[in-house]
C-alpha cells in the first residue's frame, strides 16, 4: 500500500530502509523530542525496526517517507497504537536537512486524513512533547489539545475528529 501527498510518497517500511533510518536517528537532535528513542543505540534501533515490520503485516502503520520525483529519503510516518492511551497517533520523524520545509504537515496531514477517512476512525490523536514548537504548530491542522500527561516528559494529548467528540 502507498499513500500519496502533493511532494512524497509513504511506503511500507522495508529492510532495505534500514540504512536510511539509521542515519536519521544518528543525526544531532533527531530525537530531541523523542523521549523514548534519544538514548539508544543501533542495536536497539534494528530491532525496533524490525519490529514495525512484523506489526505492518498485520496493518501497515509504519511507513517510510520519500520525495515523490527524486526517491530521496525524507523520513518516516505513523498512524498505530499509542499504548499508554489506548488511541490511535499519528507521527512523523523527518531527517533534519528536511524539517521546516512542510514536509512535517504534508505528511502528517495526509496520515491523519488516510485514519479519518479511509480506516474510518473515530478520531486521531497526536503526542507532542511539551516544548516542540514545530510539532505544536503541525497540530494546528484541526487537532485540539484534549489534555497534557505525564510520560516521564509532559507530552501534550491532541484529538483530531470530523464528529464531534463523545466527552
Amino acid at each position: 500500500m502507498k499513500l500519496f501527498a502533493k511532494r512524497t510518497v509513504l511506503l511500507p517500511l522495508s529492510e532495505h530502509d534500514f540504512e536510511d533510518i539509521l542515519k536519521m536517528y544518528q543525526e544531532p537532535d533527531s530525537a530531541k523530542f523523542i523521549a523514548p528513542l534519544r538514548t539508544k543505540g543501533e542495536a536497539f534501533f534494528r530491532g525496533f525496526l524490525q519490529q514495525k515490520i512484523i506489526s505492518n503485516q498485520e496493518e501497515v502503520g509504519f511507513w517510510v517517507v520519500r520525495h515523490k520525483e527524486t526517491n530521496a529519503f525524507i523520513g518516516t510516518g505513523n498512524l498505530n497504537l499509542f499504548s499508554l492511551k489506548d488511541v490511535t497517533h499519528v507521527g512523523c520523524h523527518l531527517s533534519t536537512k528536511f524539517w521546516g520545509n512542510g514536509f512535517g504537515y504534508e505528511v502528517m496531514n495526509r496520515l491523519k486524513h488516510y485514519g479519518i477517512d479511509d480506516l474510518e476512525l473515530e478520531a486521531v490523536h497526536g503526542f507532542v512533547e511539551e516544548g516542540h514548537a514545530a510539532s505544536k504548530a503541525i497540530m494546528k491542522m484541526g487537532f485540539k489539545l484534549i489534555e497534557q500527561m505525564d510520560a516521564g516528559v509532559v507530552l501534550n494529548n491532541y484529538r483530531y475528529s470530523e464528529k464531534p467528540s463523545k466527552s
